[in-house]
């Protein structure tokens, strides 16, 4: 489909489609994922005759290229190879709509029955607390599959890590990952909708309102927050190390505005810390 790049899924063409466009009556469909694609590109900026003078690669992603950020941060392979020729790969995943959760815990949220125009209050959702535990969901089936979570792996997230998900999960937490989304990114049309929270609602720009996202949270700015928080619980909990290269950034004054937010004096700070000597 046309968003499955942001999962790492795999192009597809039928053949006689695709054969018509390259000219070849022989021609066989292709089928290569996204995330073979990045891995293709990093290995080539990894060739240290072309670019001997590279040491750091920030790698950034906006909306659905934060979804996807994300998930290569967790499960593409060629960010090591980088590594072990001498270049630092960080990730940046700013304003993602959703995220791969590590486990099938769900930050605890009240129900969407139970929501008020309040459901994504801007100062609750920074300041507070958050607690995780695996949701009621009888009426979300593939809540936990990939892209949600570590279920049901696509072809290249299990060709290229098979069963050894703590490998890859503690991999990921040794990763310098940037979490960024903007202070009001706080909308989703769905709920809005359903309760007529305002007139001059200025829209969701395409938030993902299937059950497996609004369990991360109703809104990019929850999200987003609420995952930063699991992955600094989540890690210690489980494997015993601190991700301290996992850092969040919360942008003042903008919405789901991919030119504020990479503009904004706190991100270019943030980006330039990135890349200072180590």
């Amino acid at each position: 489909t046309a968003e499955a790049w942001m999962d790492g899924d795999s192009s597809w063409h039928t053949s006689s489609a695709y054969s018509t466009h390259v000219g070849n009556t022989n021609a066989t469909a292709m089928n290569i994922s996204s995330m073979k694609v990045y891995d293709e590109l990093l290995q080539a900026l990894g060739d240290r005759e072309a670019y001997p003078n590279l040491r750091k690669l920030l790698v950034v992603g906006f909306s659905a290229g934060g979804q996807f950020v994300q998930r290569y941060a967790l499960g593409g392979v060629a960010p090591d190879a980088l590594e072990a020729r001498g270049v630092r790969v960080r990730f940046a995943a700013l304003s993602p709509s959703s995220l791969a959760y590590l486990d099938d815990a769900r930050p605890v949220r009240p129900p969407r029955s139970a929501a008020s125009c309040a459901f994504c209050d801007q100062a609750h959702i920074v300041g507070q607390t958050y607690e995780f535990a695996v949701p009621n969901s009888s009426s979300c089936p593939a809540w936990d599959v990939w892209k949600f979570g570590l279920g049901e792996l696509n072809n290249y997230m299990y060709e290229e890590h098979g069963d050894d998900i703590a490998a890859m999960v503690t991999g990921y937490g040794n990763r310098t990952v940037l979490y960024g989304v903007g202070e009001n990114d706080h909308f989703n049309d769905d709920i809005n909708t359903t309760l007529g929270c305002a007139a001059d609602y200025p829209g969701d720009s395409g938030l993902d309102s299937s059950c497996g996202a609004d369990l991360q949270g109703y809104c990019r700015l929850e999200r987003t927050v609420a995952f930063f928080h699991y992955v600094h619980q989540y890690l210690p909990r489980v494997y015993g190390f601190d991700p301290n290269g996992h850092q969040l950034m919360v942008v003042p004054d903008f919405g789901h505005c991919p030119c504020g937010l990479l503009q904004s004096s706190s991100m270019r700070t943030v980006f330039r810390e990135l890349f200072e000597p180590s």
